[in-house]
């Protein structure tokens, strides 16, 4: 109504998500204030500084990438006058196996892997097929993975290739994870290799995800939201004047007629007084955490984006960021990810971060032959407990966006029923929440 004051809204969680969720709200004309508390915004997006003898190198802190057919990351690039910083390649792939790296860019590389028979790898190129068209079924959300792939694929092929790759990324979930989440994988992958050929088409901005994040607190800022960094939320408790009061670990208090919770589920639970029923439901999704080690060489180890690993080793990939980008975005040094996906309560994140990091290293020196202790210039550990909810046949279902508490919304990736959790995703989920918290807003 005329001369109402607007809505004032503190949004708790300043990764991509909750950053999306402020700016559509104020832009919708409610008075925000956006908490985080990291120093920084951006949460899984966020960067972070390598420390190098010629000065700081500044990259994502987990690696990211973008798909051609991510319209909404798209969209909002061109909002932020990014579009024509966002540069698509086809890169490569390899196979960490049996102690040896083998190309797997091209289905002349694939038929020439080693251990599987002409048939086997038929039939791993039809469930990938299968897979990508079949992503949305909901009887994909009713086998586990591992039994899927033994149907399709056979048994040689599940226990010689699958099994070993969906421990590597899933960990404890492994054996009990749904199918939506390998055909959900299949299905953004195969668009990737179908647009890039001899390889995986993949996008990424100049400057990494920093130039996005700070193009986009510009644009919060411009739209009048209170941005507040190194505020971590302790609770969210029932106000006097009004309806809530966000508090802060350092005693500071926010007053709010609505609270958006966009952090993990658990940290939601823990944060503010859901229902019952919606606490536990919270409880039943299972999550994965990501412990993930950056490491800048002096030396390019293949000529591979992805290197997907069979072998045991601490890391489940490596990633090779700067076949994507170019060195020249990381001081002229070769930028490479080595994440582990493990349990929130894994011992691996209570670990000193310098003897993750060491140890990390010190195995991938033993993978490349022609890679020496002394091509590490630097490496650094950087781990989230909660990074994406894992789909299981006994999964409770995406928790909606209306808590059931009066001004009380949930936007969490607790919400992600595929386990393809990635920006695209997270801008998906900031446009439904918004159109539920809004849909009762005076026009």
């Amino acid at each position: 109504m005329a001369g109402e004051s607007p809505t004032r809204t503190v949004v708790v969680g300043g990764g991509m998500l909750g950053a999306s969720v402020a700016g559509a709200l104020a832009a919708a004309g409610r008075e925000v204030t956006l908490l985080e508390a990291a120093p920084s915004l951006g949460g899984l997006a966020s960067a972070w500084q390598l420390a190098t003898p010629d000065g700081p190198v500044v990259w994502d802190r987990f690696y990211h990438v973008v798909l051609e057919q991510d319209t909404r990351v798209r969209a909002l690039l061109a909002e932020l006058e990014l579009a024509d910083s966002l540069a698509f390649r086809a890169v490569g792939s390899e196979l960490l196996a049996g102690g040896r790296v083998l190309p797997m860019s091209s289905v002349v590389d694939f038929f020439a892997l080693p251990g599987l028979t002409v048939v086997a790898k038929l039939r791993i190129l039809a469930t990938m097929a299968v897979g990508a068209l079949t992503a949305g079924r909901p009887s994909a959300r009713r086998i586990t993975t591992a039994r899927w792939l033994t149907r399709w694929s056979g048994t040689q092929a599940a226990e010689t290739l699958w099994a070993p790759l969906l421990r590597a990324k899933l960990g404890v979930h492994a054996d009990a994870a749904s199918s939506v989440f390998i055909r959900s994988t299949f299905a953004r992958l195969v668009r990737a290799r179908l647009a890039g050929g001899s390889g995986d088409r993949f996008g990424q901005v100049t400057g990494g995800y920093a130039t996005v994040l700070g193009r986009l607190a510009d644009r919060l800022r411009d739209r009048g939201v209170e941005v507040a960094t190194s505020a971590r939320v302790a609770a969210v408790v029932p106000g006097e004047a009004t309806r809530w009061t966000v508090r802060l670990a350092d005693g500071d208090e926010h007053a709010a007629d609505d609270v958006v919770l966009c952090t993990p589920g658990p940290a939601a639970a823990a944060l503010a007084p859901l229902p019952p029923a919606l606490t536990a439901q919270l409880a039943a999704i299972p999550y994965l955490g990501c412990v993930c080690v950056s490491v800048l060489l002096r030396r390019q180890l293949t000529g591979g984006y992805l290197t997907y690993v069979t072998d045991e080793t601490p890391y489940t990939a490596v990633v090779e960021m700067t076949n994507l980008v170019g060195p020249a975005e990381t001081g002229g040094l070769h930028l490479v990810y080595l994440p582990r996906y493990v349990a929130p309560d894994d011992p691996l994140f209570d670990e000193d971060p310098e003897v993750v990091a060491e140890r990390f290293v010190a195995d991938l020196v033993t993978r490349y032959p022609d890679l020496q202790a002394a091509d590490v210039v630097t490496a650094r550990t950087a781990a989230a407990r909660y990074v994406m909810p894992v789909p299981t046949p006994s999964h409770p279902g995406a928790p909606a966006v209306e808590t059931g508490v009066p001004g009380l919304y949930l936007a969490s990736s607790a919400q992600v029923t595929s386990g393809t959790l990635n920006v695209e995703t997270t801008l998906r989920l900031a446009e439904e929440a918004v159109a539920v918290i809004t849909r009762e807003d005076t026009p």
